[in-house]
Formats: C-alpha cells, sequence, structure tokens
C-alpha cells in the first residue's frame, strides 16, 4: 500500500465507489445488528487515514482528523484470561431492568379499575372481589381499609365518560364486599363538602390557580354524574341527592345578583342540571310534587330572563339553561 502513487489511490476510490453503487443498484442492505458486529481495529485507521490525506491534499479538499476507534456503547465478550483473544462476532446491549408488577395491593386493585371497558367488564367484577378479599387477609388496619375504600371510589367516580359502567362496579362490588359499602358514605360526604366552597379566580392572569380550580370542577361535576347513575343502581336515596339539589338552588338566588359570582353560579347550574337528571329519580319523594316545579321553573327562569336583569349569569350558563329545558 505505501508503494501506490496519487493516481492510483484515484483508481482505488473510484472501484470501491463503484463497487458500492452496484450493491446499491442491487438492493444489498445491512441490518443494524450486522452493522454493530462490524469491529475496525485501531491500526487501520493508523494506516489508511495518512494515505486518504495524501489524496485529499492533492484534490484540495479538507484533511481527516486523527480517529480512535471507541467501544463503549457495546459490550464486549472478551476472555478473561487472554487480553489479545477477541470473540468481535458477539455483542451483549444493555438491557433495562424489568419492573415487577405486583398482583395484589393498591396499586393492581388501581392498575385493573383504570382498565375497565364494556368488553371486560365481568372479567374485571370478579377479578376485583378477589383482589379486595386477598387484600384484607394482610391488611387490617382501618386507615389502610379507608384509603382503599377511597382509591376505588375516586377512580371510579372520577371517570364522567363511562360513569355508568363504573357506578354499576361500584354497586357490584358494595354488595360483595362489605368494606366498600361501609366507606362509601364517608366519600359521599366528602362529595357533599365540595360545595361548600366553590373557588373563582380573581386575576384572569393567574393560570396556574385557573388550571387547578378547572380540575376540582371537573371532579365535582363527574361525582355529581356518578350519584347519579349509583341512585339509580339504589346504592344511594334519591332523598339525599334532591336534598343537595335544593342547597344548590337556595344558593344560587342568593349569588344570582352578583357579577362577581359568575363562575361560581356556572358551576352551581352546571351540578343542579347533572343531579335533576331527567327528574324520574325523584317521582316517589313526597316532597317531589311540591317542589319539583322548584327546579325546572329556576332553571327556565334563567333562561328566559334578559341576561342584563341577570349580571351573575354569563352567556354559557343561560344557553346551558335554554338547552336544557328546550327552547
Amino acid at each position: 500500500m505505501d508503494s501506490l502513487n496519487v493516481d492510483e489511490w484515484k483508481q482505488v476510490v473510484s472501484k470501491n465507489e463503484n463497487e458500492s453503487v452496484k450493491k446499491l443498484r442491487n438492493g444489498v442492505e445491512y441490518s443494524i445488528d450486522y452493522i454493530k458486529t462490524i469491529v475496525v481495529p485501531q491500526h487501520y485507521y493508523d494506516t489508511i487515514i495518512p494515505k486518504l490525506n495524501t489524496l485529499l491534499v492533492e484534490l484540495n479538499l479538507p484533511i481527516i482528523k486523527p480517529y480512535n476507534a471507541k467501544q463503549d456503547i457495546w459490550s464486549r465478550n472478551h476472555s478473561t484470561t487472554n487480553k489479545n483473544i477477541h470473540n468481535d462476532d458477539k455483542f451483549t446491549p444493555i438491557k433495562k431492568p424489568v419492573k415487577s408488577i405486583s398482583t395484589i395491593g393498591l396499586d393492581a386493585m388501581k392498575l385493573s379499575l383504570n382498565k375497565l371497558t364494556d368488553k371486560n367488564y365481568i372479567d374485571i367484577s370478579i377479578n376485583m372481589v378477589k383482589m379486595i378479599e386477598e387484600w384484607l387477609i394482610i391488611e387490617s388496619s382501618s386507615s389502610e381499609i379507608e384509603k382503599m375504600g377511597e382509591l376505588i371510589f375516586n377512580i371510579a367516580s372520577n371517570n364522567r365518560m363511562f360513569s355508568k359502567l363504573y357506578a354499576d362496579l361500584y354497586s357490584y362490588l358494595s354488595t360483595n364486599n362489605k368494606v366498600i359499602s361501609d366507606t362509601f358514605y364517608v366519600n359521599f360526604l366528602k362529595y357533599r363538602s365540595l360545595f361548600e366552597n366553590i373557588d373563582e379566580v380573581n386575576n384572569l392572569d393567574d393560570y396556574d390557580t385557573f388550571c387547578k380550580i378547572n380540575v376540582t370542577n371537573e371532579k365535582r361535576r363527574s361525582v355529581s354524574m356518578f350519584m347519579v347513575n349509583l341512585a339509580k343502581n339504589n346504592m344511594l336515596q334519591s332523598s339525599e341527592l334532591y336534598d343537595i339539589i335544593l342547597s344548590l338552588l337556595e344558593k344560587i338566588k342568593i349569588l344570582i345578583q352578583s357579577e362577581s359570582n359568575i363562575l361560581v353560579n356556572q358551576e352551581l347550574i352546571d351540578n343542579i342540571i347533572i343531579l335533576y337528571d331527567d327528574g324520574l329519580l325523584y317521582n316517589n319523594l313526597p316532597s317531589f310534587s311540591l317542589n319539583d316545579n322548584q327546579v325546572i321553573e329556576y332553571i327556565r327562569y334563567i333562561a328566559t330572563t334578559p341576561k342584563n336583569e341577570l349580571p351573575g349569569i354569563n352567556s354559557k350558563t343561560k344557553f346551558k339553561c335554554m338547552d336544557y329545558i328546550k327552547i
């Protein structure tokens, strides 16, 4: 190779280039696994690069800097007894440890609940009953049991799109496990407390607070729909929901004249409409015949009253009421 002059190097390069083009045209492909097995010893670089630089200088092209071969990405299987012997055809990729998933416990329950669909409802229901029973054998402290009940309630009640499906599952679990039914009312009281303080963004530039309030509002609406579906499954008395509706009506009657409470009133109306549903839940209540018009008529009042007479109602709330009573 030392005896090659510049013209001979040009011929070698041209020949190699033609061979590469020929292989490309013939559809020869090299896989990434094959490429990773190619090992170029350092002395090849030390020998060839100076000769290539001679050619590059002749062609007035930038020369190639000295190159040190690095092999720190793939771990090579070298012999531990003889460092001069290499098995260059074998490479071992660095593997990440596989995280094991428990089949019992709160994390397993959470994973199972989040997979719930119409198609796997029966399997998930049966599996959840078994998981709860197995978990209770291991864990019996009241605080952990309450935590488990709260976990199941929160996941089931915060999926508004599949609210009925999760309500069916929660009702099934309650009839099959006393722990779930015993912890339900605690969570129902927490739901009622969500209406005690409804926050509103006073500064429109406070985006973080605005996002947090929207998350809380969406949670409140999701739980309201969940409660309606539980009442339809006879797990919750409709009178308790109706009491909430009447209390929300009293709140909005006080706040409706205040422009500073526009978003609070919007949230109150949204939940009243969700909880009232089509009204059929409350037909059998003794007081319903005396009070049912109070709900519908107040929604009608908001829908038909000119907006300038209700400073505490925005256009979105007004249109929601109009859509509900179909006007």
